[in-house]
């Protein structure tokens, strides 16, 4: 019985899905888009749902738990990922890229601060 244990744990800690080709081009058009300055990137808080959007060439693209969507007014291609830590690697790209632009978004607004607390007050109190 722990043979077939092992044999098991030793299979579900080695096996790596094959990664087709068209996952791999799936992966790295996400990639590409992601390091685009020019997209604009959503998550979804509830279904966790990553949307890229790219006007200069009318794609979109839609990174929904193990499936990418790539669509654009002519075509749409729906492609599973099977290894999940390709999936996670995305995700990770993902976040921290629009973690990046959070951060250059705060820090933009926190520089346009021209009032104190104390010129709010009075301004209000007037």
């Amino acid at each position: 019985m722990n043979k077939i244990k092992n044999k098991i744990k030793y299979f579900l800690n080695n096996f790596k899905p094959k990664i087709s080709e068209e996952e791999t081009y799936a992966i790295n058009i996400c990639l590409n888009m992601i390091k685009k300055s020019d997209v604009q990137m959503f998550i979804s808080p509830i279904s966790h749902k990553r949307y890229i959007k790219d006007e200069t060439n009318g794609m979109f693209i839609i990174i929904d738990s193990q499936m990418i969507s790539i669509i654009n007014h002519v075509y749409m291609y729906n492609i599973n990922i099977f290894d999940i830590k390709n999936v996670e690697e995305l995700n990770k790209s993902f976040d921290l890229e629009l973690e990046k632009r959070r951060n250059e978004l705060e820090n933009e607004i926190k520089t346009n601060i021209k009032h104190s607390l104390e010129k709010i007050l009075k301004g209000i109190s007037e």
